[in-house]
């Protein structure tokens, strides 16, 4: 899921990663939009992205989610409100479920 909030209005798009560091539109690659937006803040120097995803979309890009299963999140961001820009840092870490 890639997002931004821009005077207010939540942003977000479904994403595929396509490569070790590269993503696409997951309607671009033939997959579905599979995101329900909740909402969204904009504060400073820091964005909330609220969003909902289905556990199983029987999307092929998308991977069947299950309740105590630990997922690798990725987490990045950058200074630009769109969905191109460069992303200055990023992380990941572990969830369950």
């Amino acid at each position: 899921m890639i997002g931004y909030v821009k005077n207010g209005e939540v942003f977000l798009q479904d994403h595929f990663g396509n490569g070790n560091t590269k993503h696409k539109a997951d309607i671009d690659l033939g997959g579905t939009e599979d995101i329900t937006v909740i909402g969204g803040s904009e504060e400073e120097d820091k964005t909330t992205l609220e969003f909902s995803i289905p556990l199983h979309s029987w999307d092929s890009n998308d991977r069947k989610l299950e309740e105590g299963v630990e997922y690798k999140v990725i987490f990045a961001f950058g200074k630009k409100d769109n969905f191109t820009s460069y992303h200055k840092l990023r992380t990941s870490l572990m969830i369950t479920l």
